[in-house]
């Protein structure tokens, strides 16, 4: 691996030994409906509103439908001192729907209290009003620095208890219709986790010797491989790889800050060169990574994706639209507190790097990744064991899908996760949840092995596209002996 780039020194943030393993997933949905005023053509700033609520709920705006049900068309004009104000009265239903993850029983205790915490931040009218107006300061949009939230009506939230989807560094396949099962695989191979026509997500497995036995399987590499033709065929191949020891040039200069300490890095050319320090990365056309090492407290816990709108942002001003649609690292980190491990512990260590500005300058041995394309983003935490203490000695990445485009889920998936996507039921009508040789094509693991990290082609593919051959075929066979039989019908007549 080539040697990153030499940064500033920075100070040394310790990490906690690792937390519990992924659990259960809380959905927190919260409905009200707000009514604005001085709020001229309210369907072109919707985008920006929704925006400013996010930042005062401090949630993912994707997490926020708003709809307007009446107004915002400059309908009335009132006479007043001597001269005429323009008003504009609007009324938006929001919908809240977002994720909370937990390890343990006080799930969903813990998730009550968030919904709460949404629904009174909602209700503060003057709060949402001074995020509205700050943010219409902030994106140049004068005509909102005078619009109010008069009142929120009709607030209400629900929670649900559910599992969660996605593969974790301990390979437990979380799957997509809250399907948990084990999936061995062997040391230094190679398997596809999802399989669509633009998007191919493999994963590298390694045995750690030094773990107790059936749990020394870990995720070590993961690839990342999409194409898409709305970006004019333009394909992207990263790779994430880690190495046990780090490299020189972040081992020997203990100023050198290095992803993982030296010990994760990650390529942008398929596997030719690579970087291990931190950073805001843009490649390809559309896509971004961003890679900081992490505070063991802001290290994410499980959930699942959402299906992103897709929508392009409604601002006049295509010169400031990426103040929305690009969020800076530190607003990547604070927007999913909600999945945190000790939210408040690591509200503060956000703070700190927000005054000092050296989020990139952070040393620690666990980091966070996170990959955005127009197709489907991702989000990626490394963690390794700790330095001191090496009876389980290994080094593990989780890997989930954050966001995925309406295009991409339109698709067929295959893959190990990718089977997930459909649910399977027994001959009771029961939902398979458990059973790897009933909810996976393949019987055996080797039935998803790759030839390498972009490799494609896989038995399990095979079986599904044979079997996909043999209906089209039998459903052509049927189709011509109907129609046949019609026009002997027909001829008989």
């Amino acid at each position: 691996v080539p040697a990153p780039a030499t940064p500033a020194p920075g100070p040394v943030t310790p990490v906690p030994a690792p937390a519990p393993g992924p659990g259960s997933r809380a959905r927190i949905t919260v409905t009200g409906t707000i009514h604005l005023s001085n709020c001229p053509n309210v369907e072109q700033f919707l985008e920006l509103i929704k925006a400013a609520i996010a930042a005062f709920l401090n949630i993912s705006v994707e997490d926020i439908t708003l709809t307007v049900i009446s107004g915002g068309a400059n309908r009335e004009r009132l006479l007043q001192s001597g001269r005429r104000l323009q008003t504009d009265d609007a009324t938006i239903q929001v919908t809240i729907d977002t994720t909370q993850e937990c390890t343990d029983e006080t799930c969903e205790a813990s998730a009550q209290s968030t919904s709460s915490e949404i629904e009174t931040n909602l209700g503060n009218t003057s709060g949402v009003t001074t995020s509205i107006q700050q943010t219409g300061t902030e994106n140049g949009e004068t005509t909102l620095q005078n619009t109010a939230v008069d009142s929120a009506d009709g607030i209400s939230s629900n929670v649900q208890i559910e599992n969660t989807g996605g593969a974790n560094g301990d390979p437990v396949i979380l799957g997509l219709q809250n399907q948990v099962f084990k999936f061995d695989g062997r040391d230094g191979a190679w398997y596809s986790n999802l399989a669509s026509k633009d998007l191919q997500w493999n994963m590298l497995f390694k045995t750690f010797e030094t773990c107790p036995a059936d749990e020394n399987t870990f995720i070590s590499g993961i690839s990342l491989s999409t194409s898409d033709e709305t970006s004019k065929g333009l394909s992207s191949d990263i790779l994430i790889v880690t190495t046990p020891e780090p490299i020189p040039e972040c081992q020997n200069d203990p100023n050198n800050v290095c992803l993982g300490g030296g010990t994760l890095h990650i390529s942008f050319d398929g596997g030719n060169t690579y970087v291990s320090r931190p950073g805001d990365y843009h490649y390809a056309s559309q896509s971004r990574l961003v890679a900081h090492n992490t505070y063991g407290a802001c290290s994410r816990k499980w959930h699942d994706y959402d299906i992103s709108d897709n929508t392009p942002y409604s601002l006049r001003n295509g010169g400031r639209r990426m103040t929305v649609q690009e969020k800076k690292p530190l607003d990547l980190l604070a927007n999913t507190k909600l999945t945190m491990i000790d939210p408040s512990e690591c509200s503060t260590w956000i703070e700190d790097r927000l005054i000092k500005n050296d989020l990139f300058e952070q040393q620690g041995r666990w980091s966070t990744i996170y990959v955005e394309g127009p197709l489907v983003s991702f989000h990626i935490e490394y963690r390794q064991s700790d330095w001191f203490d090496r009876k389980c000695d290994f080094q593990s990445l989780d890997a989930w899908m954050s966001t995925v485009s309406p295009k991409l889920q339109k698709t067929d998936w295959n893959g190990i996760l990718g089977e997930t996507k459909q649910k399977k039921f027994n001959l009771m009508g029961e939902q398979i949840k458990s059973d790897r040789y009933q909810l996976l094509r393949g019987k055996n693991d080797s039935d998803y092995e790759v030839d390498g990290p972009f490799g494609k082609s896989f038995a399990a593919l095979e079986l599904h596209n044979g079997g996909e051959r043999i209906k089209k075929a039998f459903s052509s066979v049927i189709d011509s002996v109907f129609s046949n039989r019609i026009v002997d019908l027909v001829r008989t007549e």
